[in-house]
């Protein structure tokens, strides 16, 4: 089961429980208004909810070309958090090596989000995947500005700086993702930075 369905699930579960020690005739104002909000909320966004678990479970089983279809109709449907459908839509066609296709959907993401810092992240491994690394370099940059804890932005930021010729600076950001435990670096870091 898919962690939104699962989190919808819950929610259910706990009103069901908090309400079922009372009768309907003695539900109070409160609790009914409640379970009228959270029946509301279902019926408008249930769908995207459930396509977007149906979507996160086809990248777990490898079936990314579906996972691409459940965002996509998730997308089409009222979302409560369509940044992060638009997201993992980007992430999903980065691993099929459609590192357009998924730079467009970080655009979205940001645009909905901007602050938005892994998806700058992610738009900046996609640039370097096509050799955009002033892209790249400038993607990391603003994901570190956001979260400076997302080792992976170092790493990103390192690389494209040392393909700009940049090679001190860069090294000083592998090292930095080596420090935050992106044991990964160390072999670009023999091999570029001593």
């Amino acid at each position: 089961m898919t962690r939104p369905f699962k989190f919808l699930i819950i929610l259910l579960t706990i009103s069901t429980c908090s309400f079922s020690q009372t009768t309907p005739s003695t539900k109070t104002d409160a609790e009914k208004k409640a379970m009228e909000e959270m029946d509301k909320f279902v019926e408008k966004y249930g769908e995207s909810i459930r396509l977007e678990g149906e979507g996160d479970d086809k990248v777990k089983e490898g079936d990314f070309q579906g996972a691409i279809i459940a965002y996509s109709n998730a997308i089409k449907k009222p979302c409560v958090n369509v940044h992060e459908l638009y997201f993992k839509r980007g992430l999903t066609k980065t691993k099929l090596t459609d590192y357009r296709g998924g730079i467009l959907d970080y655009n979205k993401a940001i645009e909905l989000k901007p602050k938005y810092a892994e998806a700058y992240n992610n738009r900046a491994a996609a640039k370097l995947n096509l050799k955009d690394n002033a892209g790249a370099k400038a993607d990391a940059n603003k994901a570190i500005t956001l979260n400076p804890q997302i080792a992976e932005a170092y790493y990103n930021r390192g690389a494209a700086k040392i393909n700009l010729g940049e090679i001190n600076s860069g090294c000083l950001d592998l090292s930095k993702a080596g420090e935050m435990g992106n044991t990964m670096v160390y072999d670009i870091i023999k091999q570029y930075c001593n």
